[in-house]
């Protein structure tokens, strides 16, 4: 599921930059992921909880974003752009949700079991980025035609979704994201939550403008999506080991090794150059999402365990994580504006940001396991 968006992330700014769209026209259609996300994970969540098994609902997006993704790579100007990408995202985040909805369902123990499933995912990322760079360089084409290969993925998603064990909704009363909410009770959960918003708002300053740096460094768009995987080799073996992290280190201490790769990634994009400084950086958004964002899926799961809302709370964290994304895409195309292009400066707020989240999660993350992250299943409440 993670090869389709792997198809469209890395090369959608340099894509739009190629088609002469202003800067904060580039902004507001890399904004449609968060907007989309927000709203379909609410959807989403109320679908697989209480309307259709998520497995079904994952193919029926998989199909629908074959034609929009093949539609995207025709794009030449700016409200059709839009209009296409925020279609794709109300697509993609369910296909992200139904899928670990699906893995943590038929997972005996998902706390040791999810980090090295969910690892194949990355390597598809890295495999289509490296698929991507051989296509743009084979077919000699503008960069938006990279996206019917992320057509030709989700076709293939689809299918294989049909083949998935059935994983049918639970009988329940209500709206089952409202039900979802009562998560805010944890204080836990809510530290986390603030960290989360706060990594989604620095998120897109590596999506968005991360690319265009390195275009300025002189990265060609046939090298840009394979140089923008050089983090996944890291997020691959991080995910591998993610359950002896969990058992060893508990979840605070290793999501804070997120947020520390995180802030200083952030510091040396601050930097801008060489670009041999910049590159090996990226490497440090794997050990980001393993631990932190990963870290963080098995944690929101452990809190909604034996509940009747488990989509719901991952479209919860999926809501808050579109919100910062929103909000993070306007920042940085602003930024971006007000620097003249300068984004080394841009990325110096990224940093003010990830140093307020990482000491926020260390004074205020209590210190104690709420979720199975060895061997065992319930939460159990063993100290660190």
């Amino acid at each position: 599921m993670w090869a389709v968006p792997g198809c469209v992330v890395p090369m959608y700014s340099v894509a739009l930059e190629d088609l002469g769209f202003g800067k904060l026209t580039v902004a507001l259609c890399c904004s449609t992921q968060a907007v989309a996300t927000v709203l379909a994970s609410i959807l989403a969540g109320q679908v697989a909880d209480r309307w259709l098994p998520a497995e079904r609902a994952l193919a029926i997006c998989g199909g629908l974003a074959v034609l929009d993704l093949w539609w995207l790579s025709t794009i030449t100007e700016p409200v059709s752009m839009f209009v296409a990408t925020l279609l794709f995202w109300l697509l993609a985040g369910p296909i992200a949700l139904m899928g670990t909805t699906v893995c943590f369902a038929h997972l005996p123990l998902p706390a040791k079991q999810f980090g090295p499933i969910r690892m194949w995912g990355t390597i598809a990322w890295m495999l289509v980025g490296w698929l991507g760079g051989a296509w743009l360089a084979w077919r000699q084409t503008p960069s938006a035609d990279v996206f019917l290969l992320g057509s030709i993925m989700a076709a293939l998603l689809a299918g294989y979704a049909l083949t998935l064990p059935s994983t049918p909704p639970k009988p329940g009363k209500g709206f089952a994201p409202l039900a979802a909410l009562r998560l805010f009770g944890n204080r836990g959960f809510m530290v986390y939550t603030l960290c989360l918003f706060g990594s989604s708002l620095t998120f897109p300053f590596t999506t968005q403008l991360t690319p265009l740096l390195l275009q300025q460094l002189g990265v060609t768009k046939e090298w840009m999506t394979p140089t923008l995987t050089v983090a996944q080799p890291l997020e691959v073996i991080g995910l591998f080991l993610l359950p002896g992290l969990l058992a060893n280190l508990g979840t605070r201490r290793t999501m804070i090794v997120g947020l520390t790769a995180w802030f200083t990634a952030m510091m040396v994009l601050s930097v801008g150059s060489p670009l041999a400084l910049i590159v090996p950086s990226l490497m440090l958004n794997g050990i980001f999402i393993t631990c932190f964002s990963i870290a963080g899926q098995i944690y929101v799961n452990g809190l909604a365990e034996g509940s009747d809302v488990r989509a719901s709370v991952q479209g919860l964290f999926s809501c808050i994580n579109g919100t910062g994304l929103l909000l993070g895409n306007l920042l940085a195309g602003s930024l971006r504006q007000w620097t003249n292009d300068h984004i080394p400066t841009a990325f110096l707020v990224a940093v003010g940001i990830t140093a307020t989240m990482l000491l926020l999660f260390v004074m205020g993350f209590e210190r104690t396991r709420h979720t199975s992250e060895a061997t065992a299943g319930p939460a159990t409440g063993k100290p660190e």
